[in-house]
């Protein structure tokens, strides 16, 4: 999951600070900043989504090979 998080923070990053730059109006100004955010913050929420499941499995399994539930 963070690797589809990590390339949607670094479109709605891009999208946000390029297309508000590149807006010939207001309008188009705040439809990029608009979705760029939006994009972003799904993007956000992906990873900690991601950093969340990798503790959880984690501390369920452990960290050695010797620790695990699995023989």
């Amino acid at each position: 999951m963070a690797a589809a998080g990590l390339p949607a923070c670094i479109a709605g990053l891009w999208g946000t600070f390029g297309g508000s730059h590149a807006a010939h109006s207001r309008f188009e100004a705040v439809l990029a900043l608009g979705s760029g955010t939006l994009l972003w913050m799904t993007g956000l929420l992906g990873v900690a989504e991601a950093v969340g499941h990798y503790k959880w499995v984690l501390g369920t399994l452990g960290n050695s090979p010797t620790d695990s539930p699995v023989h």
